[in-house]
Parts: C-alpha cells; structure tokens; sequence
C-alpha cells in the first residue's frame, strides 16, 4: 500500500538540445506544400508591391490626393498579411488554418487589382479634365418683336 512514486525524486531538467524540437529534416509539412506556400506569397507580395509603386507614381504624376489614401490601404492589408504569415510559421496560427492564410492572400490581391482599376479611372479622370475642348461657339442671339397674331378662322 506505499506509493513510491510520490517520494520519487523528481526528473532532471531537460537538455536545450532535446528540448529545441524535430530536426530540421523530420518537419511537419512537406517540401512541396512549403514551396508552394513560398511561390504563393511571393506572388501576393509582388502583387502588393506592384500596386503601391503604380498607385505612388500616379499620386505624384497627377497630384489626386486620394490614391495616397489607396497606397497606404495596401500597406496596411501588407502588413496584415505579414503578420498573419508570421503566425502561421511560428506555429501561433494552427496547421488546419492555411485556408485562411490563402484565403487572406486571395483578398489582398483582389484588393490590388482594384486599387489599380481606380487608379487607372482616377488617372483617366484627370485627363480629361484637363484637356482644353474645343471652342464652341454661340449664335448671336437676336432681339425679335413678337409678330402680330396670324388670321382668325370664323365659322
């Protein structure tokens, strides 16, 4: 009826080497989901910064105040997405999430492609306020007195 297990001593500290997790090459996913997890956000990020740059260049060339406030939406979406990718690779954000890391990725690249469908309007818009119509000229208009009535019909 002794419990020895109660007055065992208690287990030596693990190593940090034993305590560092699987070796690099027993990893969780495999080489071919992480490539295409890599090429995935590659192309979001050069979405992203493509879009920025074109929507820059088009505030400044054109001075539309308003595409400013469209490059830093961008940013912002950027560093959502960064910081979702961050979770995602340091195990915060569950394995069976990568839907929703894709999911964000679809959205962002949505969102610069629309970005730039506004910039290329806001653009267009400017243009074509800016260029002189040409000029239209009015007929002179004429003083007329009213002519007198037209015969009357009796029956």
């Amino acid at each position: 009826p002794y419990n020895d297990s109660i007055m065992a001593a208690p287990a030596p500290p693990a190593s940090p080497a034993a305590s560092a997790g699987p070796s690099p090459i027993y990893q969780k996913e495999s080489q071919l989901k992480t490539v295409g997890i890599r090429v995935y956000l590659a192309i979001v990020i050069l979405t992203v910064v493509s879009a920025m740059i074109y929507s820059l260049v088009a505030a400044i060339q054109d001075g539309i105040p308003i595409i400013f406030l469209s490059t830093i939406n961008m940013l912002l979406s950027g560093v959502t997405g960064l910081v979702v990718v961050w979770w995602y690779k340091k195990d915060q954000l569950n394995e069976d999430k990568l839907w929703y890391l894709l999911l964000l990725g679809m959205l962002i690249i949505f969102q610069c492609v629309t970005a730039d469908i506004f910039v290329g309007h806001a653009q267009q818009k400017s243009t074509a306020a800016t260029t002189d119509a040409p000029p239209h000229e009015v007929p002179p208009i004429r003083l007329v007195s009213p002519s007198p009535p037209g015969p009357t019909i009796k029956a």
